[in-house]
């Protein structure tokens, strides 16, 4: 026959957890949660930021495809017209110089007149942080 102290601790066994293991199991749990949520906010600005850069960079190339589309001796695409403009919440200048470099001779029409014209947008806007972010897209555009 089985002593009854043999059984009592063998029913003690299976009852199931402890308080202190189910909070042990709560508190991993809840670190876990945390860091999905710091991740989630992480994701969010990170998210945010991406679109903000994406949309000056087309403000710069909605600005530099106009320049482009412009003939050669309109007014607006020679080097003397530069300028600005505002495109969305982005500060575009440009700037259009004969040759492809400063300091680099260009190359010339039979005329002796330069036949490409470099131009430079730089696309400006301010992040979440109040950091002035900058985008610059450089075009050769010749003389057709």
């Amino acid at each position: 026959m089985r002593s009854p102290l043999k059984t009592k601790s063998r029913l003690s066994d299976a009852r199931g957890f402890t308080l202190v293991e189910a909070m042990i199991g709560l508190l991993v749990f809840a670190v876990g949660v945390l860091g999905m949520l710091k991740f989630q906010a992480v994701s969010i600005n990170s998210n945010n930021a991406a679109h903000i850069s994406s949309e000056n960079t087309n403000a710069g190339v909605s600005a530099i495809e106009r320049l482009f589309a412009l003939d050669w001796d309109e007014p607006g695409a020679r080097p003397e017209d530069d300028g600005n403009d505002t495109i969305g919440e982005s500060r575009v200048t440009f700037d259009i110089t004969t040759g492809p470099s400063a300091g680099t001779m260009a190359l010339v029409d039979e005329r002796g007149r330069p036949s490409v014209r470099l131009i430079t947008v730089t696309s400006t806007f301010v992040d979440q942080g109040g950091t002035e972010r900058t985008t610059t897209l450089r075009l050769i555009k010749p003389r057709m």
